[in-house]
């Protein structure tokens, strides 16, 4: 239940693609989620995690704010696998970091789980 495993992570660069090409987007208050609807594949969904250079410099800090965004995620996808599994839907999703600054773990937490449910509403 609370894992992150490799299958559910978004890796191809074709898919990647396409999700930008294809995708639709949505902002709150530091992500922004391009996300596009996928047919049939081995997971209900898949996502990366973008944290740009050119907002975040460091590299330390950059790595920090992915590892707080994918724990946040694995604690609370449960949120939209729910969702998409009671409509039999599957999302190929990106998250994109768009803050200067490092939130603490809960505040990143709260945002994310925001973020999902506005992901829901969208869909």
């Amino acid at each position: 239940m609370y894992t992150f495993t490799k299958s559910e992570r978004l890796c191809k660069k074709q898919l990647t693609k396409k999700v930008f090409a294809d995708g639709l987007s949505l902002k709150s208050d530091c992500f922004k989620i391009i996300y596009s609807e996928a047919f049939s594949q081995k997971e209900k969904l898949k996502i990366q995690i973008v944290v740009p250079k050119k907002i975040v410099t460091k590299a330390v800090d950059r790595n920090f704010i992915k590892r707080q965004i994918r724990e946040s995620f694995r604690k609370n996808k449960h949120i939209l696998l729910d969702y998409l599994n009671k409509h039999n839907r599957f999302l190929n999703c990106i998250i994109i970091y768009q803050s200067d600054k490092k939130n603490i773990t809960k505040v990143m937490e709260k945002k994310i789980i925001i973020v999902f449910k506005k992901l829901i509403n969208n869909l």
